[in-house]
């Protein structure tokens, strides 16, 4: 049940004929989705709207995503990677006097943000498995940014240890949400 439908580019090809499907009546037998879909097939260029995508148009869309979303992937990453080790940077500038850091404190700076990693990355996966991964991300990066300029209000090893573990696991979400973006533009 096909018919040819010119596009506006001027080619041709074989679409699916639409079913008009009327929301008053089907409100009780469809979920959300059918519901929508039943009110975008009563519009009248439903048949343009309703269509599967051609391997082109789907190629050009991800080539739109490789310019727009992996740049902004990226730039997250290197922030993650940035802020583990701002800390060597602090202690050269005088991070150690200004917070009164004695034996192996700083040492133990350092590696909080592991250790608050290692404590959160399960709980972390659930909730970008169970939640939208978008916006968790985007709350996850919003709370992290807080942290890392809490990191600079510090006044002891307490509060230094105490942002640094709490930056951990806001970070260990940032990879593997990431991942699970990127994963679903490129299915192959």
């Amino acid at each position: 049940m096909y018919s040819m439908i010119s596009p506006s580019r001027g080619e041709s090809r074989a679409r699916p004929k639409v079913e008009v499907l009327d929301a008053a009546q089907t409100d009780t037998q469809l979920d959300v989705a059918g519901q929508y879909l039943a009110k975008i097939a009563q519009l009248p260029d439903a048949a343009d709207l309703l269509v599967p995508w051609t391997p082109e148009e789907e190629k050009a869309v991800r080539r739109k995503a490789d310019w727009i979303v992996v740049p902004l992937l990226t730039g997250a990453l290197v922030l993650g990677a940035t802020d583990k080790v701002a800390i060597s940077s602090a202690a050269v500038l005088g991070l150690r006097t200004d917070l009164h850091l004695v034996g192996q404190q700083y040492s133990w700076s350092s590696s909080l943000v592991f250790f608050g990693s290692l404590l959160s990355l399960f709980p972390a996966l659930l909730m970008i498995q169970r939640y939208q991964s978008g916006k968790v991300l985007s709350i996850n990066v919003a709370v992290w940014g807080l942290i890392v300029a809490c990191i600079a209000a510090t006044q002891s090893f307490g509060g230094l240890a105490a942002c640094r573990f709490i930056l951990g696991m806001f970070e260990a979400l940032t990879f593997p949400a990431l991942n699970l973006i990127v994963g679903s533009w490129y299915t192959r």
